[in-house]
């Protein structure tokens, strides 16, 4: 097995400079970890996941472009891109593993066995969580004051476990993305908005000289900058100073993420369809850099969903839901248009998830079939060169290693007591939720984020209802626990999702910047070894130093039996993705992301397709209010494209929101600082 050579591709590899590379990676996974958790200010002060949660856009890799340039002035040395593109590639697996500006990451992964130590008695938790899943209860129960020096030696076994745990299902993600980087960057040239933002931000501001910066600062992209720095002010000198006017509405009826939810009483209350509106301006930015179809189709199938919701109300359901608020429509109860027919919203968007999935595996066909022949041998010796060229492995090199992971992985699910046919059932539905949705992600920006998305081939095949012996079934618990957090958000559950994007966005800078594939790659694998490990080892620093109870997010551990009291129990189970019969709403979203594909496919001139579909009716019309950016971004960028086509889009559209972006990035740097000294000195 070769990474490196001359025989599979033109490009020479360049030589990755590991003497920096691995200790910035130990590094950022360990005090960036520990820095994160102990924050008080979060989105404004955050490492990872930045306001807009749903869209994966992380501020690390942005703001270590922002310290190279930085230093690289300070110390008049050039800042190598492709240096720059390594430094990228590290800080994404990290970024994710961060998660959201609190422990949620943590606590959604290696959280919920300790807390099955504080909140069972050793009799039922030694026999649910073995000794190496999990801390001694002693051990488990000081973590939640803290004030104590950490426990190496008794918390070493869990750290393995999870370690390797997190390694596999990371570099399998990584390995299946692998397959489809040629036919993703180089075929069909999937935008991936978060990686062209970040390059923008590279070769306007890192690499370029200090005298062209200087000529440029009244460029469009440093106009964005600005704008993006000055919007974000007003929301952290809010949570800074109490007395600073609230000039976003942030205290009222705003959901942390940036939507408006619509309170009772309100004149749009009227529409039972009608819950959030986004108002974070960040959301129109990543937005304006999507294809115009996409977002057109992000508001048309809001306004469509909300013709048929009330529709629904009119026919006698969801009555009661016009006197509770926006969030309430959604989640809260059986009787919501999440969960509840007629609609089961949640049923209709996992069905186009599952169809997407399908449909892009079969438009790739001719790709997959030849990556099997060139792995096989059965292809002429110049035609497979050339076919793999800039492949960071070779064909049969990826599909081995492919095996041996999945192999690997199932063994160790297995391991947490999971059954062989149950463990190889959520590989796979893990793969199909996180793999179409990296299609959403490269064209909208955004995914559907959703602990609530269940295991619909597990309830159809092994647990209809939920089991008498929930508590203690470790097959059921693991196999819910697993399906309820992995397919989440990529900054929950492990950070599967967020390896699996990490993959995608590290070839596309790369495509950008001309870096080979194969070190891309090689970086990837080193931070997710290294990162991983070093996070959980900052994570167990600061929670054992200061205790639980000061760091935010903490819920999972502290707070509550996580893992038998979320996803697992009946009440969850048997709602997930819908309540009551939800088949004939899942085959709706099925067959609608078949029949858009389809007629866009076959009419060019066909305005809807499936991306926006899936964002239009789960992101928009669902839980986060996504439809409003898809609106005033579909605006903006007709407007933009009218008057002065795709070169007022390239010279000025894209740099401004891309510099908004960047700008955005830039103002969580003294955020941070502050939500640091904040910790330490309250004020």
């Amino acid at each position: 097995m070769k990474f490196g050579g001359k025989t599979a591709s033109e490009k020479v590899e360049e030589k990755i400079p590991w003497h920096f590379l691995i200790p910035f990676i130990v590094l950022v996974g360990f005090f960036g970890e520990w820095w994160n958790v102990t924050n008080t200010l979060s989105y404004p002060a955050v490492l990872g996941i930045t306001v807009i949660c749903y869209a994966a856009l992380t501020s690390l890799p942005f703001i270590c472009f922002y310290f190279a340039g930085f230093f690289g002035r300070l110390l008049r040395r050039k800042v190598d891109k492709t240096i720059l593109t390594w430094l990228y590639v590290a800080a994404l697996p990290i970024s994710f593993v961060f998660g959201r500006a609190d422990a949620n990451q943590m606590c959604s992964s290696i959280g919920p066995f300790i807390s099955h130590r504080i909140f069972n008695p050793p009799e039922i938790t030694y026999n649910v969580v073995p000794w190496y899943m999990g801390p001694p209860i002693e051990v488990a129960k000081a973590i939640v004051r803290g004030g104590v020096p950490v426990p190496w030696v008794d918390l070493m076994p869990m750290i393995i476990f999870w370690w390797i745990f997190w390694i596999l299902w990371g570099l399998l993600m990584v390995f299946f993305a692998t397959f489809f980087r040629r036919q993703w960057m180089d075929v069909e040239k999937v935008p991936f908005m978060h990686a062209d933002a970040a390059h923008r931000l590279l070769i306007n501001v890192v690499i370029a000289p200090k005298e062209s910066v200087a000529k440029k600062a009244v460029s469009p992209f440093w106009i964005g900058v600005i704008i993006g720095f000055i919007a974000w002010m007003p929301r952290l000198l809010l949570d800074i100073f109490p007395w600073f006017p609230d000039i976003y509405g942030w205290r009222a009826n705003t959901c942390g993420y940036g939507s408006w939810w619509v309170p009772p009483g309100h004149p749009l209350a009227g529409l039972v369809g009608f819950s959030k509106a986004g108002k974070e301006p960040l959301g129109v930015a990543i937005l304006y850099l999507a294809p115009v179809h996409v977002l057109f189709g992000i508001w048309f199938w809001y306004l469509i969903m909300l013709v048929i919701a009330q529709i629904a109300f009119y026919m006698g359901y969801y009555t009661g839901l016009v006197d509770i608020g926006g969030c309430g429509r959604i989640w809260c109860g059986e009787n919501t248009l999440n969960y509840g027919p007629p609609i089961a919203l949640n049923a209709i968007t996992l069905g186009g998830i599952y169809a997407l999935s399908i449909l892009l595996l079969i438009s790739a066909r001719q790709h997959i079939v030849t990556t099997i022949r060139a792995a096989l041998g059965r292809m002429d010796t110049s035609k497979k060169i050339e076919f793999e060229k800039n492949e960071p492995l070779s064909y049969r090199d990826m599909y081995m290693l492919f095996v041996v992971l999945f192999i690997a992985t199932v063994a160790i699910c297995m391991a947490t007591g999971m059954s062989i046919a149950s463990t190889i059932l959520t590989i796979i539905n893990i793969i199909i939720l996180w793999f179409s949705q990296m299609r959403t992600l490269g064209l909208a920006g955004v995914y559907f984020r959703d602990a609530d998305k269940g295991a619909p081939l597990h309830r159809l095949l092994f647990w209809p209802e939920t089991p008498a012996d929930y508590t203690t079934n470790r097959d059921y618990l693991m196999t819910a626990h697993i399906n309820t957090w992995f397919p989440d958000a990529p900054d929950m559950g492990f950070a599967v999702g967020g390896n699996f994007f990490s993959a995608f966005l590290s070839y596309k800078m790369a495509s950008f910047t001309g870096v080979s594939s194969k070190s891309v790659l090689k970086v990837l694998i080193a931070s997710i070894i290294l990162g991983t490990l070093a996070a959980m080892c900052g994570f167990f620093q600061a929670a054992y130093t200061f205790g639980l109870t000061r760091i935010p997010g903490s819920w999972a551990i502290q707070g509550c039996n996580s893992l038998v009291s979320r996803g697992t129990q009946p009440s969850d189970w048997t709602r997930y993705p819908a309540s009551g019969f939800w088949i004939p709403q899942f085959f709706i979203g099925f067959a609608m992301i078949f029949i858009l594909g389809f007629l866009h496919a076959r009419y060019i001139w066909f305005p809807l397709e499936p991306v926006g579909f899936i964002t239009g009716v789960g992101v928009g019309f669902g839980w986060w209010g996504f439809w409003s950016y898809g609106l005033v971004a579909w605006i903006l960028k007709t407007i933009t494209l009218r008057v002065g086509g795709s070169k007022l889009y390239e010279e000025y559209g894209a740099p401004i929101a891309s510099g908004f972006i960047a700008g955005h990035m830039l103002a969580l740097i003294p955020g941070t600082i502050i939500s640091k000294i904040r910790f330490f000195i309250p004020f």
